[in-house]
């Protein structure tokens, strides 16, 4: 082989190095393709081709997203597929339930029947509670989004339910939850006493501006206020005021300035001014509106005192109890019943909202006290299969409050569970075709000394109504039975209305008969027996959790009460429950049906990215084959050039 006459002369240091760098870079060359044949992969480092660098790490961060919700779908199906397991379930049963139910309201079984079905509806429910805490792999499907325990809890001969939320939304990417809540699939977890007294908070020097809702009911922020009277004008800085007190120190300190003797005070949930002198005072917002928040502005006449506008103070856990206008008188003791357990809870030492919450919450009876926007308390049942009541121990703690669960303007329509009280109106003789007012009587009521009355209840709507009617249909018996003979009033302690016999007689018994086929005495729970003088009727508006346990509760009940009309209602109770565990399976199944759609979309994207993923990353065999087979000749060539080139001296050089 010759040699260029160029290189000829070339040192050879430099020859030598030349030589070695081509070698070198030849040899990398080839490394980098061995350890792409050896990986697989074309590119060794980020930087021999950092565009396609980036694209991959894109396209393998999408991919581990994809997988992680391929995953969770996945995980998504099995958790719903094991709730459409259980719904299938409870469906049967509630199906075997209702047809239990529908077969003992026929007339022809008897009391022995019923209390052997009341077994197989009591171990109903206790198959009922085992599914309602069913689980996949340690998840309660039942518990909404909180599936780490067990949703439901026996308590007090009742079911609580210790779940929350709406459901679970694992990373499905479609916001699906795979869970169900309690109350999604069993009915209500919790039933209210409304209250009835707006409480209506005053205002006091220690009430937060926060708790105010504003006259505007928009709120009370800082700001600033103006006050003039007559030519002297002042500005008032309310801004950082976190009080009523607060506001009021600043404004009086103002108004001893521009109007000695005038002041300025709270009159109710309003603040009130009172102008000496003979100049009207004037009140302008000037910054911000904490003027309007709080009905300061406009003119306040001189020699008198005039109020500003409503600042409606909330009615919050700290709120005092002296502060409440709405309440009528102090506070004493309350009953409180539920699931048969009944207590009596002191409340006279509460000082605030929250100490009577607490007081209530200290019973453990399940029940629970919650404040309400409107400024009314109401009263939770939060354990389904129990009945609860809430009223007097003797006083009127619960009236005061609003919150007895039986009071005159309790409406008739709630009593039994919510099926209310048949009343027989309008009937019609069959033979005339006219009015017949005797087919409307709903009860008969007879004294101990022979005597007795009717009773119509027709257009009674409230508890008053039906207290109303019996003392008036006493009055209207022949002879008349005076106010003092005979008396319709509710219970002092628990509730119920207690008919009283102050007649006197021995001759007779004191009874309440039904008439007509009416079931209003039965309903209004007057067919209690009589002790002395008196009928201490049953509570019947006490407040039940409508859900699929209270309801198969009440089958159990009324099956060993040997009570046909119970047994009527709590069929017609099961059938609106399995009507709502169709619906419920069906929006389950709905669920399963999106997340199979969104796993086949996202297993059609993963090959997609795969593929990209390939052709970014992946090693061409056949041109890396290529591209080594030329660096393998380029390394031939290039160490025979530099083994000719070691072997020349001087006198090449020179030639």
């Amino acid at each position: 082989m010759s040699l260029n006459p160029i290189a000829s002369r070339v040192p050879t240091l430099l020859s030598g190095r030349l030589m070695g760098g081509s070698i070198a870079q030849t040899q990398r060359e080839m490394l980098d393709l061995q350890l792409g044949f050896a990986s697989g992969t074309r590119l060794q480092r980020g930087s021999d081709d950092p565009r396609a660098t980036r694209a991959i790490q894109l396209l393998q961060s999408s991919m581990d997203r994809r997988d992680q919700r391929l995953n969770a779908i996945s995980w998504g199906e099995a958790v719903l597929g094991r709730v459409d397991t259980s719904l299938s379930s409870l469906t049967d049963l509630v199906t075997e339930a209702r047809a239990l139910a529908v077969g003992q309201s026929d007339d022809s079984a008897d009391a022995d029947s019923r209390a052997a079905q009341a077994v197989v509806v009591s171990s109903m429910i206790d198959q009922l509670f085992a599914e309602a805490n069913a689980d996949w792999q340690g998840l309660h499907i039942f518990g909404g989004q909180n599936g780490g325990q067990r949703p439901f809890a026996s308590f007090l001969g009742g079911v609580r339910y210790l779940g929350s939320g709406a459901g679970l939304v694992n990373d499905n990417g479609l916001g699906l939850p795979i869970t169900l809540s309690g109350d999604e699939a069993f009915g209500a977890v919790s039933a209210r006493v409304a209250g009835q007294v707006d409480l209506n908070p005053a205002l006091s020097n220690g009430v937060y501006l926060e708790d105010l809702s504003g006259v505007d009911g928009e709120g009370v922020t800082g700001g600033v206020v103006a006050l003039t009277v007559g030519a002297n004008t002042t500005e008032v800085d309310l801004s950082g005021a976190a009080t009523v007190g607060e506001v009021l120190d600043r404004l009086q300190a103002e108004l001893d300035n521009i109007a000695p003797g005038s002041t300025v005070s709270t009159d109710g949930s309003r603040f009130s001014f009172t102008v000496a002198g003979a100049d009207d005072l004037t009140v302008v917002g000037v910054a911000g509106d904490v003027g309007s928040g709080l009905g300061l502005e406009g003119t306040f006449v001189a020699g008198a005192t005039t109020t500003g506008g409503d600042t409606q103070p909330k009615l919050l856990g700290r709120t005092r109890i002296a502060d409440l206008e709405g309440l009528s008188g102090p506070l004493g003791s309350i009953r409180l019943e539920n699931g048969g357990n009944v207590q009596a809870i002191d409340l006279s030492g509460a000082e605030t909202i929250a100490d009577l919450q607490n007081l209530i919450d200290s019973a453990d009876l399940g029940i629970r006290l919650e404040v309400v926007q409107d400024g009314t308390l109401s009263m939770l049942n939060e354990v389904s299969g129990t009945w609860m009541s809430v009223g007097e121990d003797g006083g009127d703690t619960a009236t005061l409050l609003g919150l007895r669960s039986m009071g005159l303007d309790t409406p008739l329509s709630v009593f039994n569970d919510g099926d209310g009280v048949p009343i027989r109106s309008g009937s019609v003789d069959p033979e005339t075709g006219l009015p017949d007012p005797a087919a409307d009587v709903d009860f008969t009521i007879s004294l101990a000394d022979g005597r007795a009355f009717e009773v119509d209840l027709a257009g009674a709507e409230t508890v008053g109504d039906v207290l109303a009617a019996l003392q008036a249909a006493a009055g209207a018996a022949t002879p008349p039975i005076g106010p003092g003979e005979f008396t319709a009033e509710f219970a002092s302690t628990g509730n119920g209305i207690v008919l009283t016999d102050n007649s006197g007689g021995v001759t007779g018994t004191f009874t309440v008969t039904p008439a007509n086929g009416s079931r209003a005495a039965q309903a209004l729970g007057l067919l209690a027996p009589v002790s002395g003088n008196v009928i201490s009727g049953e509570d019947r508006s006490m407040v039940a959790v409508e859900s699929l346990f209270t309801h198969l509760k009440a089958l159990e009940r009324a099956l060993l009460q040997n009570d046909n009309w119970s047994i009527e209602r709590a069929a017609k109770d099961l059938q609106d429950d399995l009507d709502r565990l169709i619906d419920v399976r069906g929006a389950a199944g709905a669920r399963g049906e999106r997340l199979l759609l969104a796993k086949d979309r996202e297993s059609e994207l993963s090959i997609m990215e795969a593929s990209l993923l390939g052709e970014a990353r992946d090693l061409d065999l056949t041109d890396a084959a290529l591209q080594l087979t030329n660096l393998e000749q380029q390394l031939q060539a290039t160490l025979a050039v530099t083994a000719r080139m070691q072997q020349l001296t001087l006198l090449n050089w020179l030639g």
